[in-house]
């Protein structure tokens, strides 16, 4: 499971200032991304290796479908967000790569997600740390954030996949 503390509330109940929450988030994000970056490091079959694509696959589903465009209203950061966006899309063709490389080639195509990932995530990281990311609505996108990846978790437990409306057909299962 991906989630550092699964169905869990990820802040107190108690309300917070603007700053506490958006550092609730980077610190949650943080978490969210050691663990994928120890995960990266531990890839050892092929289905922990499926299993780690699909858990890369919902934390850039939730990049490109929550914090970006939660952040997308701050034109400062439109760079830094294409950027990420053109990670992403790369990202998603390396994993491809892995999936259809020969045995002997695949830890050639993993160390290019391992790099390239790393670079992902210190650029997705940064970003709300930016002083023009202030205005996001820290609280909610935390709040949708953990149901976006119990959801998935979720999906994963039952189908050994996750929705993915870009690559499936609506209504049917996933591949």
């Amino acid at each position: 499971m991906l989630q550092p503390s699964p169905r869990t509330s990820p802040h107190p109940q108690n309300p917070a200032s603007p700053g506490d929450t958006q550092a609730s988030f980077t610190a949650w994000l943080a978490r969210l991304r050691r663990t994928l970056k120890q995960q990266l490091g531990e890839r050892a079959g092929v289905p922990q290796q499926r299993r780690l694509l699909l858990h890369l696959e919902k934390m850039w589903k939730m990049e490109t479908q929550l914090i970006f465009p939660a952040l997308d209203a701050a034109e400062a950061l439109q760079p830094s967000l294409l950027q990420a966006l053109q990670e992403v899309e790369l990202l998603r063709d390396m994993a491809l790569l892995v999936e259809r490389s020969e045995p002997t080639q695949r830890d050639i195509a993993w160390s290019v997600i391992e790099g390239l990932a790393e670079l992902h995530f210190a650029r997705v990281d940064a970003l709300p740390q930016r002083p023009s990311a202030s205005g996001a609505d820290w609280r909610t996108l935390l709040d949708e954030a953990t149901a976006w990846l119990a959801q998935g978790d979720d999906e994963m437990r039952a189908q050994g996949d996750i929705e993915d409306e870009d690559r499936d057909p609506v209504g049917l299962p996933p591949r």
